[in-house]
């Protein structure tokens, strides 16, 4: 039998939303669920459902028990994080420049793609990698990291970038 759901859930959802229900109706397994609905108001806002069907129960009683949350504010700081990624990510690319950003540890968080160009690597292979592994002088350029973390930063410190062809892309950090 088709589960009914209200007209309050955005239509976008509601045919995901109509098939968890069946599948925790069915199976008696715990489910949860984000979804929109349309507020009294006319604002959209996100909501989280958990649950499951109780364990004395007949199947297809349509009884399920559980609750649900507004999460529209933790929507929209993911949804903000995720456009000042994306905003970050842009800032990243569009320089020509190698660019590379790193942990205390020295460990690569993410680069660009002139950056793969100068190493060889992709971002994938780069990525949670040992900084200095790329330089041709690894000591000098560990040492470089290290006072940035602890003064804040170094101007015109010279590098050369090693490629894994063996050419070198000299640098100032």
């Amino acid at each position: 039998q088709p589960i009914a759901i209200t007209g309050r859930v955005s239509y976008e959802d509601r045919e995901r939303l109509r098939q968890v229900v069946a599948q925790a109706m069915q199976s008696g397994e715990e489910f949860r669920v984000e979804y929109r609905i349309l507020s009294p108001d006319g604002s959209l806002r996100w909501i989280v459902s958990r649950g499951r069907r109780p364990p004395k129960s007949v199947p297809g009683s349509g009884a399920l028990m559980g609750v649900s949350m507004d999460i529209t504010e933790r929507k929209r700081a993911e949804d903000a994080l995720h456009r000042a990624g994306m905003y970050n990510r842009s800032l990243i690319e569009a320089s020509l420049a190698p660019l590379a950003t790193i942990g205390p540890d020295g460990r690569i968080a993410d680069v660009n793609a002139a950056t793969e160009a100068a190493t060889g690597c992709t971002r994938q292979e780069l990525i949670g990698t040992d900084f200095s592994e790329y330089f041709t002088e690894p000591e000098k350029a560990r040492a470089g990291y290290e006072r940035v973390f602890r003064e804040g930063q170094v101007r015109d410190y010279a590098l050369d970038v090693r490629h894994r062809d063996g050419r070198t892309t000299s640098v100032l950090y």
